[in-house]
């Protein structure tokens, strides 16, 4: 993660001479279901295998690296803007089509991808949360999709950070109360549900 740090930050410094610069951030849907079926074994076999293919999809020029668990990061060097950006997210995709076989069978993965690709202003910091962001919200749209980071994505992951605390602070000092609204047969006067 240091390595990856160093390297997005010094991309960050090239950028007017080399490109554009992004930040992937690749999640693998399902993982906890391949530890959980498999063993963690098997888990850290495919983690392996995973990381030799998005390596070799993203070649030399960009730096991969394992975030944690089952999380990647890409820092993309070079790149023209958005449809390289896309174009190395689709081959992240497609190095991970065929099955990878584990434990006597094989296991088909796939990835949420987050792309965040640097503007003026842009941080290593920034890039990688906005990124993160980004990955949350290919989970949340069905998963296995790539989603560039807009506006309105860091919008909604704002709104979401306060409203936990609205909500967690409300409990705290006794703010929510619950009520119940009764369903009445209208024929009988019967109560039937809540």
């Amino acid at each position: 993660r240091q390595t990856f740090q160093k390297e997005l930050k010094r991309a960050l410094l090239q950028e007017t001479t080399r490109g554009t610069v992004a930040v992937f951030f690749c999640d693998l849907d399902d993982f906890k279901t391949v530890n959980d079926d498999l063993g963690h074994s098997a888990g850290d076999s495919l983690l392996r295998d995973v990381s030799q293919r998005l390596n070799q999809a993203v070649g030399s020029q960009h730096v991969l690296a394992r975030f944690g668990g089952d999380e990647f990061v890409v820092v993309a060097r070079g790149l023209s803007g958005g449809e390289d950006a896309f174009a190395l997210a689709e081959r992240m995709h497609e190095s991970l089509s065929s099955p990878i076989a584990l434990a006597g069978r094989d296991v088909f993965v796939t990835t949420s991808v987050g792309m965040a690709i640097s503007r003026p202003g842009s941080t290593a910091e920034t890039l990688v949360r906005d990124a993160d962001a980004a990955m949350y919200q290919a989970k949340e749209a069905g998963r296995h999709r790539v989603v560039l980071y807009n506006e309105t994505i860091g919008a909604r992951a704002n709104n979401r950070l306060s409203m936990t605390t609205e909500l967690r602070r409300a409990i705290a000092h006794g703010g929510l109360t619950t009520a119940a609204q009764p369903i009445v047969d209208l024929e009988t006067g019967d109560v039937y549900a809540y």
